[in-house]
């Protein structure tokens, strides 16, 4: 090759590497200009998990302090051993308002008996006054 033609490849070699650059350049311009809106869009279409991931985060924050780390694998088993408790809890409670059922139905039996019985005796009251 000539000194000319290396001159003009060169050339050449340098016009693609600015057109790149500007083509680049260009491309970061209208990446900058989408991403706001892109941000804003995903920001609108999740704001619910968004604000609860904050809200939890802040949370965290309050209550562990900056040195503590959740771990997740006590937690889980601490949410699993709660979870044992509430069934059993609620099984007693169900036992207990049976109980409390059976309790009110024998009370109502009871009431009505005593009520029957002193229906009996203010008749025969009644009577014993009537034959006085």
């Amino acid at each position: 090759m000539t000194d000319i033609e290396e001159r003009i490849a060169k050339a050449e070699e340098e016009i693609r590497q600015l057109q790149n650059r500007k083509r680049k350049l260009l491309n970061q311009k209208k990446d900058a200009e989408r991403k706001p809106k892109k941000q804003e869009d995903f920001f609108e279409s999740n704001r619910a998990a968004l604000i609860l991931y904050q809200s939890a985060e802040r949370y965290l924050k309050e209550h562990l302090g900056k040195g503590k780390v959740l771990k997740p694998k006590a937690w889980k088993a601490e949410v699993a051993d709660l979870t044992q408790k509430k069934s059993r809890l609620y099984g007693s409670l169900q036992t207990l308002k049976a109980e409390v059922q059976e309790a009110e139905a024998v009370k109502k039996c009871v009431e009505q008996a005593v009520q029957q019985e002193q229906t009996r005796a203010k008749t025969q009251n009644k009577r014993r006054d009537m034959e006085l």
